[in-house]
């Protein structure tokens, strides 16, 4: 009778111990998925159709906020800034610190010689651009529209500061939707 009793004793031990276990689980999943959605990563709905090919209006991709920190924006990533008006913008670096850029009918050159090739994600719309060298702790950013980059050109919006750059485009939601 008292190993009877001694092992339903050990029978409420161990459901309660699995049920703390369980519960631990749950909360850190719980904690690491909150983590993932409200500090890491970031979603933000495309609003025109400035990067159009690479996104359309209405896309939602997702920013990461601690790439920046964690390497170097590099030439072709996308990033997220916020323009004078406080709206999130997505663009394409085109150009590091210390470089200088140059477009010509619409092809862009960097430190007079290198010819960037873009025709993955844009067609060149004749444009022109005078050399300007890209200053430090700045990067030049273009939209993959290029028809829009021309129509709206603005020397200073290409130029963006690094501590000005939120994240980096990691991915398109809507790349993995079965319904597109």
């Amino acid at each position: 009778m008292d190993s009877l009793s001694r092992m339903e004793n050990m029978k409420k031990k161990h459901r309660r111990s699995s049920a703390v276990q369980w519960s631990i689980s749950v909360i850190t999943v719980l904690c690491l998925i909150a983590f993932v959605l409200l500090v890491w990563f970031a979603p933000i709905s495309i609003a025109d159709n400035s990067m159009a090919a690479t996104f359309d209006q209405g896309d939602i991709v997702f920013y990461n906020r601690l790439a920046k920190h964690v390497r170097l924006i590099e030439r072709s990533d996308i990033v997220v800034f916020k323009d004078a008006q406080g709206s999130l913008i997505q663009r394409r670096v085109i150009a590091n610190s210390g470089d200088t850029v140059e477009i010509r009918e619409g092809v862009v050159y960097i430190n007079e010689k290198y010819r960037l090739d873009e025709r993955e994600y844009t067609t060149i719309v004749p444009f022109n651009m005078a050399q300007r060298q890209v200053p430090e702790d700045c990067v030049f950013v273009l939209a993959d529209n290029r028809q829009y980059q021309a129509e709206n050109n603005s020397p200073s919006a290409c130029i963006i500061k690094l501590d000005d750059i939120l994240g980096i485009v990691q991915f398109n939601l809507n790349e993995f939707c079965f319904y597109k």
